[in-house]
């Protein structure tokens, strides 16, 4: 999973070259730089999942040997009976959570391996590509050939838009797939979500609302601007591809389609193309100018105030697992 993120930089970059010797290469180029991703941070939050939800698994299985250490023989009354039902409360509002830390793991592993995937099948298409924009040039090389050279050249440019229409549509296929399998997921943690609340407000955890209308406060920044992000990054997609931009937005408040004029699609692909490649950054740089994606050129408003590292003060009140201060 570690290398995935940069094996997606490179098919962009390769198919990217490819497209200015194969211009029907270009909508599959958009596709691979919408679906730029890294899978390995998915993976490893599933696995966090899992040790939280072994950990509150353990903290339940402690509660009923608590219970079962004290026999009604030696402690019985209103205390014994107030007792046991602020543990079997407390085990009930463990068991919620464990529940939601279990869809959680699931979800994140199932995305992480759909979009590893999908990667893969960027990688493959990418070569393909470049397989046949290689034969173009070499052809382009040959053209002067008398009668061989120019039929040459015919065949390899035939061959190409052929396989870069085939590259469109498995590529295509699969991001359909992959963006109805993201919509799922992202319905099943909402529903999760509003489960987990609503259980642990059920078993007496009164504090959970409050804790979850405050997350969605405390996030309303990253998500305006990641909702921004994306919309720029549906533009630069749209550019790559030639025909039209716009039409993007939130709800009824989207902006107007615009076409592009015939004349100038030639221009524009290559330029967006090259905003492309530097959106994502060099493969294996560190971060830095090199790689403007790297999470120090995301930081959300709050980082940026510089007044607190963004939620530190909610993760450690709200976080069911306490740890110590590394400071």
């Amino acid at each position: 999973m570690d290398d995935l993120a940069e094996m997606a930089k490179i098919a962009l970059d390769v198919s990217t070259v490819a497209a200015c010797v194969i211009p029907n290469a270009w909508p599959s180029v958009s596709v691979m730089y919408m679906a730029q991703s890294d899978p390995a941070q998915l993976w490893d939050a599933a696995e966090d999942w899992k040790k939280t939800a072994d950990k509150i698994k353990s903290a339940r299985d402690r509660i009923g040997d608590e219970l079962r250490s004290l026999p009604e023989t030696t402690w019985a009354g209103k205390d014994r009976d107030a007792f046991e039902k602020k543990l079997n409360d407390y085990a009930n509002q463990l068991m919620v959570s464990f529940a939601y830390a279990m869809i959680m793991f699931v979800v994140l592993t199932m995305m992480a391996l759909l979009i590893a995937l999908f990667i893969l099948t960027m990688v493959i298409c990418a070569t393909v590509l470049a397989f046949f924009a290689a034969w173009v040039l070499v052809a382009q090389a040959t053209v002067a050939v008398p009668v061989v050279g120019e039929l040459d050249l015919a065949a390899a440019r035939s061959a190409a838009a052929a396989a870069a229409s085939a590259v469109r549509q498995i590529l295509r296929m699969g991001e359909k797939g992959l963006e109805a399998a993201g919509k799922a997921c992202a319905a099943v943690i909402g529903a999760a979500t509003g489960a987990d609340v609503l259980g642990q407000m059920i078993t007496g955890e009164t504090g959970a609302m409050p804790d979850f209308l405050e997350a969605s406060v405390r996030s309303a920044d990253d998500v305006a601007l990641g909702r921004l992000a994306l919309i720029e990054q549906k533009l630069t997609g749209q550019l790559m591809r030639g025909h039209a931009f716009g039409g993007t937005g939130y709800g009824r408040f989207r902006a107007p389609m615009i076409r592009i004029p015939q004349q100038f699609r030639n221009s524009v692909r290559p330029i967006a193309g090259l905003k492309g490649a530097a959106d994502t950054g060099v493969p294996y740089a560190p971060d830095g100018i090199l790689n403007p994606g790297a999470p120090w050129g995301n930081k959300g408003i709050t980082k940026a105030t510089g007044q607190e590292d963004y939620g530190d003060d909610y993760v450690k009140r709200t976080n069911p697992i306490p740890v110590a201060d590394s400071e």
